[in-house]
This record gives structure tokens, C-alpha cells and sequence, in this order.
């Protein structure tokens, strides 16, 4: 929980500071920059290097701080379908991920909402 936490902070702190922006899921709500789940994380980034450059020390700081080894085989990054290959190809680059087209599924929840908000949980009723 602690680890979490802090992990939590390195993230607000840089989002504070200019240096990531998160994404923007509705004009009156704040941006999203990351999801916790029980393993793993989420982090929605914009699509520049310093971007990237700012995730990668968020994870080493992260890592060396709490002294444990993230596992750099299992992230993946997901673009929106605007995304040039350049960009895509420069990001992934950076941090030394794959690229993907979409994340179908996580956890059993759609990671896509389209217009219909409702279709994306009617296996919840």
C-alpha cells in the first residue's frame, strides 16, 4: 500500500510540476494520469518523448527508491489511432516497450467506450 502510494506521488508530483499531462475524459472532470489495479498500472501520457523520458524516470525512481524490479517484458503501450508510426516508433523507443494496436480487455472491463456508455457495462446488471 505504501509503495503504491508513492508511486502515486511520483506521478502527481510530475503531472504538478508540467511535466505529463493525463488524458481528458470529461470537460468538468480533472485528467486521468493513472489507474492502480491489484498488479499492475495504467498511465495515460500526451505523445512527446519528454513524455516518455518522464515516465522512464518515474519508474526508475520508483524502482530504485522501493527497491523492487519492475518487469520491462510485460508493458505495452497503446496509441490512439491518430498517432504517426514515427511517434509510435520514437515513444516505444524510449521506454523499450512494444506498441499495440488497442487494449481490448483488462480485467475483464472493455478499455474502449464508444458513444454508447451504456453497452460497456451491461454485463454489470
Amino acid at each position: 500500500m505504501f509503495c503504491a502510494q508513492a508511486f502515486c506521488n511520483l506521478i502527481s508530483q510530475k503531472e504538478t510540476s508540467g511535466d505529463i499531462q493525463g488524458i481528458v475524459v470529461s470537460p468538468h472532470a480533472p485528467r486521468v494520469t493513472h489507474t492502480l489495479f491489484a498488479d499492475s498500472t495504467l498511465i495515460f501520457s500526451q505523445t512527446e518523448p519528454e513524455a516518455m523520458i518522464c515516465i522512464q524516470w518515474i519508474l526508475c525512481s520508483f524502482a530504485r527508491a522501493s527497491r523492487l524490479k519492475i518487469n520491462l517484458e510485460k508493458p505495452v503501450m497503446a496509441f490512439s489511432k491518430n498517432a504517426p508510426q514515427a511517434t509510435k516508433e520514437t515513444l516505444t523507443g524510449i521506454l523499450g516497450v512494444e506498441a499495440i494496436a488497442k487494449h481490448e480487455n483488462y480485467l475483464g472491463l472493455s478499455t474502449t467506450v464508444g458513444r454508447s456508455k451504456s453497452k460497456v457495462f451491461e454485463g454489470f446488471t
